[in-house]
């Protein structure tokens, strides 16, 4: 049984849980080891490192398993409550969507169900404003008033765009 952690893993070794959005060349893909790789080699701690940033999950446990011989990934997906647009190199615009932490989902990467109930528009978005964009998604959910636009300029100024009230800036 010792062997086997010596064994290579391939990409038919990697079982996936928890959500049906990713493959298994997802997890190759988006990780910085070079597959196949010996079972005994794969740090998990690094993969699921590379796996939450580079695929915009929530959490991600990733265990090295004898038997039966693998890797097994369990991700746990964001969720969307906005639509979003993401300006990446000053000029390239990636759509998206936004969960209530303020973190940006690629499209390929997000859960489509109840994507038709969403009614928030978010622009410009960057890393630096995901604090900011979460207290906002969280007080509008709690105090009962309704977002509909939030835009960050190219210079960092804010303008939310409420139902009744319209813009505040």
């Amino acid at each position: 049984m010792s062997l086997k952690k010596f064994k290579k893993v391939n990409v038919d070794d990697i079982r996936i849980s928890g959500s049906t959005l990713f493959s298994e060349n997802d997890v190759v893909s988006n990780s910085s080891f070079t597959f196949p790789i010996r079972l005994i080699f794969i740090k998990t701690n690094l993969l699921e490192k590379d796996l939450k940033q580079n695929l915009s999950l929530k959490n991600v446990s990733v265990s090295r398993q004898i038997v039966p011989f693998g890797l097994k990934v369990h991700v746990k997906t964001r969720t969307p409550v906005a639509y979003a647009e993401r300006i990446l190199n000053n000029e390239e615009k990636i759509l998206g969507f936004i969960d209530k932490d303020g973190i940006f989902i690629d499209k390929q990467n997000a859960d489509k169900k109840n994507l038709n109930k969403l009614t928030i528009q978010v622009f410009g978005w960057k890393e630096k404003f995901k604090k900011i964009l979460s207290e906002i998604l969280i007080a509008q959910e709690n105090y009962e008033f309704e977002v509909i636009k939030i835009i960050f300029s190219p210079n960092g100024f804010l303008t939310v765009e409420e139902k009744d009230l319209k813009q505040y800036s």
